[in-house]
């Protein structure tokens, strides 16, 4: 897998930062698009998670979206997007 960072984080709260770079490390951890799913599952219960970011999978890629937690709204450029390998 391999994450490219599409646009600058906005920093609408105080620990949007300390949560992207947390995010960032849970992806990188992860050996395959099913431990990536099962560990969003998990980390989507937080409600900070929730508040600031969204995402989803396309066929062979995951993206991330910041969301504005004041309006819930997302951002229109990704933010970030990990290139899922071939044979996962």
């Amino acid at each position: 897998m391999s994450i490219e960072i599409e646009s600058q984080v906005i920093l609408w709260e105080f620990d949007t930062s300390d949560l992207f770079v947390y995010l960032l490390n849970l992806i990188n951890l992860c050996n395959s698009r099913q431990e990536l799913v099962r560990v969003l599952k998990y980390h989507s219960r937080r409600p900070e998670f929730e508040r600031n970011f969204i995402w989803g999978f396309g066929a062979r890629h995951f993206w991330l979206k910041q969301r504005n937690p004041s309006n819930g709204k997302p951002v229109e450029e990704r933010l970030l997007l990990v290139i899922l390998n071939e044979k996962e």
